[in-house]
């Protein structure tokens, strides 16, 4: 028993030193404005989405946190249990600044973890583990539209698994929940109830929470589609779950496809949100993923 106790400590010790390490990019509070070294920077570890059409003012700017069995619950029931506001309240901040050009993960097995810009891959220092299993994202950035945009009422939707949400920052500069996709579970679609209207000279701040439960599917994805006044917001998809409901063929190894369920659903205006549809804060300096 005593070694256990010792364990526990142990790791309650490592967060504390954790959390005064990395308290300078908690998020929402922390000033990213400055230059992030490039060998700290963590750039689109999930295979789909491609740095190389990435301006150096575009993408989404984020942190990584994780949980520890032992400190954050233990067993791996009691872990699965946590939701978004635990990650990101309880989670221990990793090394590292993330950088995401899009928000477009279709369901796929992610076993490579996270890799910052040093070639090291980031792992959860109590047990040595990389971190694919019990870790959140929490990004912010700005909507904008691209040249091929059209201006006008634009409903959004989150596919993820496991949890995730969406906010926007109101005209009072509070943050607005447009989509709550929470929990742990398998691939899930939600759309939101509100719609939001652009321009091409809007530029709406906004946040990205997302956290991954239990290995090794993962899911995450943001869509939107122009909608007009009299169009109907509740597409046959929204709310639908399921493991190969949108995305199959990853199963055994292979890529991501489509099924025929998504691929209406993108026929019926839907596609996923583009590089050049996010813009980094305005303080932020600049991508240093940019062009990779």
């Amino acid at each position: 028993m005593w070694k256990q106790y010792l364990i526990v400590f142990g790791a309650l010790g490592f967060i504390l030193v954790a959390f005064q390490n990395c308290s300078e990019i908690e998020f929402g509070v922390a000033d990213l404005s400055r230059a992030v070294d490039p060998a700290d920077a963590v750039c689109d570890p999930f295979a789909n989405n491609d740095n190389s059409v990435t301006g150096s003012q575009n993408g989404l700017i984020g942190e990584l946190r994780y949980l520890v069995m032992g400190v954050h619950g233990d067993s791996r029931s009691e872990l699965n249990s946590r939701h978004l506001d635990y990650y990101m309240t309880q989670g221990i901040p990793a090394d590292g600044v993330l950088f995401f050009s899009q928000v477009n993960t279709p369901t796929m097995s992610f076993i490579n973890g996270f890799k910052n810009g040093a070639g090291i891959v980031l792992q959860n220092p109590v047990n040595m583990d990389d971190l694919v299993e019990y870790f959140s994202m929490a990004f912010e950035s700005r909507l904008q539209l691209g040249m091929s945009d059209v201006e006008g009422s634009y409903q959004l939707a989150l596919l993820s698994d496991d949890g995730s949400r969406l906010y926007k920052e109101n005209d009072d500069g509070e943050w607005e929940m447009l989509i709550d996709n929470d929990g742990t579970h398998s691939a899930r679609l939600i759309c939101s109830t509100d719609t939001l209207d652009l321009t091409m000279n809007s530029a709406v701040p906004f946040r990205i929470q997302y956290f991954q439960g239990p290995r090794t599917e993962i899911a995450f994805q943001l869509l939107w589609r122009q909608v007009g006044d009299d169009d109907d917001l509740n597409d046959p998809l929204c709310g639908q779950t399921g493991s190969s409901t949108f995305f199959s063929g990853y199963q055994n190894g292979g890529d991501s496809v489509p099924t025929q369920a998504y691929q209406d659903f993108l026929d019926r205006g839907w596609k996923v949100v583009e590089a050049q549809n996010f813009l980094l804060p305005a303080d932020v300096e600049s991508n240093p993923c940019a062009g990779e």
